[in-house]
């Protein structure tokens, strides 16, 4: 009794609708400023000359190789060509980088595109639901915030991905299911699979959501859409791109790391930055009701599924929320696989798990009512948190950095090098090949698989090319053909210390510092002897 009272009490009108408008009037002022910043802190990350995490040039050496007109994932340009995430990032980079040089600020420029992309998609949503300006742009700032931060404006697939996977599951619910949803949800899904292999995860939500909830029938055909586009296309690529699946498939699994304590850190990560909502969304749960869990809803579905056999109809007539479902099914993919990898640290989750469950909470949520009060301050309290978090002004302190420009004086003077993953964009803006992207030293950790003719090559033929590769470089070593050599200092290089210092010497120590990553690195400069 007591809890419906407060129930009714807080979902009951405000008491002065002045008061609710002067709230929500400075609210509107915050997120101004708020949107002002994102925009200031990736218009200076954009145009950073450094990179801002230690393989970010592994995307433009895939773009230069593409540039020439070849095939990164043919033999020949392997492990060089080595990637574990896809290709469609960088062919939707490839013709600005034909326009405007192969540079950090034009991949991440596209990044950026992406982002203010899903910006304007959030909040479109949430607009089609609660027609509440303030909430719409609240609502895509969350997700902004958390993409930009963590090195997500960087020269990576992550943003582009994240976005294909956004549309994919938004889609279909902007156009209530509608067949051509659907199957742009199932195109955008295998965009997404090509930009980074777990984002196919879209449309498995969208087509158990659609069977489930919405139609059999629906549900089976765009699933039919779907198995036969990717049948396709996957042929296409596994015969074009000789190693696309032996980089993104089996390399991937080969240097899989699995920690029960990184997931355990990254769930106390989330339960710290997203307190404030996750406490507010407990409230509306239990103060506002929610169509999550069904209730009697499905003790009346169980009393009449037999008589469920109309192949149009849903297989459950049981109103649950989309977003709950997606949330749901994305925790659980978080929990028992991608959290685990070490791989990386909180990617996954921003991407995956926290999109829906901001769109769920701001689906529910009634702006306008008493409790709104307490809502907006619980937002913003959480907004101004993460901005703090993820886009903190320190971060952009790499800009000026003395160790960086001393770094980029070195490669400037240099003219054949073996490099660290930390000075790639700087040897492709000088017109230096890179033999290290990055991603390169992922090749020589894949682990022996079966021949198999969806895979590519053997794995005989695989180690003996990723043998030679190495080979060659360490004999140029030895004749000192180099004119410098850059370590990363206490890490896995390409070349062991121990083989370089027999030819070279040490002339310098650089300890760089990547905040917006949260990495420091310290590279060695080496220099050949005698000489």
């Amino acid at each position: 009794m007591l809890l419906r009272n407060i129930s009714q009490y807080l979902s009951s009108d405000p008491a002065d609708a002045r008061v609710l408008g002067f709230i929500r009037l400075c609210f509107f002022v915050v997120t101004i400023l708020l949107i002002f910043w994102f925009f200031y802190f990736s218009f200076s990350t954009i145009a950073m000359p450094y990179q801002i995490e230690y393989r970010e040039g592994a995307a433009l050496v895939m773009t230069q190789i593409l540039l020439t007109g070849e095939n990164p994932f043919a033999l020949e340009n392997q492990p060089l060509g080595m990637n574990n995430y896809g290709i469609v990032y960088n062919l939707q980079v490839l013709p600005f980088a034909k326009l405007f040089g192969n540079t950090l600020m034009v991949h991440r420029s596209v990044s950026f595109f992406f982002l203010f992309a899903s910006l304007l998609l959030v909040a479109r949503t949430i607009w089609a639901v609660k027609k509440d300006a303030l909430m719409s742009i609240v609502g895509g700032l969350f997700i902004v915030i958390l993409w930009a931060g963590r090195g997500g404006l960087g020269a990576f697939p992550s943003t582009m991905g994240a976005f294909l996977f956004l549309s994919a599951i938004l889609i279909p619910f902007i156009y209530s299911f509608r067949y051509p949803s659907l199957i742009v949800s199932a195109l955008l899904s295998i965009l997404a699979f090509y930009t980074k292999p777990y984002f196919v995860i879209g449309f498995v939500v969208v087509a158990v959501y659609t069977f489930a909830f919405i139609s059999k029938q629906k549900g089976v055909i765009s699933g039919l859409f779907f198995l036969f586009a990717f049948g396709v296309i996957f042929l296409g690529v596994r015969y074009v791109f000789k190693m696309y699946f032996i980089d993104t498939f089996i390399s991937n699994l080969s240097n899989a790391s699995r920690s029960s304590e990184h997931l355990r850190s990254q769930l106390l990560e989330l339960g710290k930055e997203f307190f404030p909502i996750i406490l507010l969304w407990a409230a509306l749960l239990i103060f506002s009701g929610s169509n999550f869990p069904p209730g009697n809803s499905f003790r009346k579905y169980i009393s009449s599924r037999s008589s469920n056999l109309d192949i149009d109809a849903a297989l459950f007539r049981v109103p649950i929320n989309y977003f709950a479902v997606t949330f749901i099914f994305c925790f659980i993919g978080f929990v028992f696989v991608l959290g685990l990898h070490m791989g990386s640290y909180m990617t996954s989750a921003y991407q995956l798990v926290v999109p829906p469950f901001i769109l769920w909470l701001f689906q529910t949520l009634n702006s306008k009512n008493r409790f709104s009060i307490i809502a907006l301050c619980l937002l913003f309290g959480n907004i101004l948190l993460l901005d703090n978090i993820l886009l903190h002004p320190s971060f952009l302190r790499q800009m000026d950095s003395v160790a960086w420009s001393n770094l980029y004086h070195y490669v400037r003077s240099s003219h054949r090098v073996v490099n660290s993953p930390a000075v790639v964009s700087a040897l492709i803006d000088a017109g230096i090949s890179p033999l290290d992207s990055g991603q390169t030293e992922y090749y020589y950790n894949i682990k022996p698989y079966p021949d198999n003719v969806l895979f590519g090559p053997s794995y005989e033929t695989v180690e003996r090319n990723g043998i030679t590769y190495r080979h060659a470089i360490q004999n140029a070593v030895r004749n000192q053909k180099f004119d410098t050599i850059f370590l990363t200092d206490g890490y896995g290089n390409l070349i062991p210390a121990d083989t370089v210092s027999q030819y070279y010497m040490k002339v310098d120590t650089i300890i760089l510092e990547m905040p917006q990553t949260d990495q420091t690195w310290v590279i060695g400069v080496w220099e050949p002897k005698g000489k």
